[in-house]
């Protein structure tokens, strides 16, 4: 088991588990969550957008994690 960070991506108050990526570091994923938060509200779609980080433990080679 390795432990990583997943950046959670958050649509109208819907966690989307199929756009869940996974990162070594958490400084990139903070840094993916603040640009992808930053747009609190999409104006193309109407839909309320944000992200954060979780650190998870996972086993090693199940998923691809990001640099």
């Amino acid at each position: 088991m390795i432990l990583v960070f997943a950046l959670i991506i958050v649509i109208d108050g819907k966690p989307q588990p199929q756009d869940t990526s996974y990162w070594y570091s958490i400084n990139r994923c903070n840094y993916f969550a603040e640009r992808t938060g930053k747009w609190r509200y999409n104006y193309w779609t109407k839909r309320k957008v944000d992200a954060y980080c979780v650190p998870k433990k996972i086993k090693e080679g199940s998923v691809e994690v990001l640099k």
